[in-house]
């Protein structure tokens, strides 16, 4: 708050006001949310840290239709239809928004990952800073490819 009343100069009133002076509307200042949009992020994470949960479970449910429609296929017990391409298409795309929730979440939106990226070295002592920063991510990269 401090920086925004030095760069727009308001009274001391108007910073008491909560930056307007009295009498005033509020308004939203486009140009400095426009600047800054790490609030956007970081008022976004539960929501996309619940979305990251439940999306596994989808990948995890096609990934499974798809290898059982394959072995049935494969087995002579059921021909192959086009129900194998259905549940490919859906666990790939699936897998696609994970990964970029995923992205979203590590280089953006996640406290923890921003602090342990901010110093890396202290976070390679700790748990939960490591397992978010490079062993998470390093396992699920690798299965992505």
């Amino acid at each position: 708050m401090a920086e925004f009343c030095e760069s727009h100069k308001l009274t001391p009133a108007a910073q008491q006001a909560g930056g307007r002076e009295a009498g005033q509307e509020e308004r939203l200042d486009l140009k400095a949310a426009i600047r800054d949009t790490s609030w956007m992020l970081q008022n976004f994470y539960p929501h996309l840290l619940v979305f990251h949960g439940l999306l596994r479970w989808v990948v995890l449910a096609a990934a499974v239709a798809a290898i059982f429609v394959a072995l049935s296929g494969w087995s002579g017990t059921k021909p192959a239809s086009t129900n194998l391409g259905r549940f490919s298409i859906i666990f790939v795309v699936a897998m696609d928004i994970e990964f970029l929730s995923g992205l979203l979440l590590y280089f953006g939106a996640s406290p923890i990952t921003r602090a342990a990226l901010a110093n890396i070295g202290e976070a390679l002592k700790y748990h939960e800073p490591r397992f978010f920063a490079v062993e998470h991510t390093a396992l699920m990269f690798l299965a992505v490819i």
